[in-house]
């Protein structure tokens, strides 16, 4: 599998705080969101959709998604 493939199998296990609807947390200084369902760091999130996949792919993948969004939310949980 490569990285975009990799990638839209994440997507579609996944989706970031906002487009979760995750309130803000304005009294948080950690986590800018209330996380009203369980949060998954993104290297977490991807072994969890792509166990067996290459460590060194996770990693770049994983670095890529950090750029945009560090956690996750399973689309399972909302």
């Amino acid at each position: 599998m490569n990285d975009e493939q990799l990638k839209k199998r994440f997507h579609e296990t996944f989706v970031n705080p906002d487009d979760a609807g995750m309130p803000l947390d304005a009294e948080s200084d950690v986590d800018a969101y209330f996380w009203t369902v369980p949060r998954l760091e993104t290297e977490d999130a991807l072994t969890e959709v792509m166990p067996e996949e290459d460590e060194e792919q996770l990693e770049r993948v994983a670095n890529e998604l950090n750029g945009s969004y560090p956690a996750w939310a399973r689309r399972s949980d909302l």
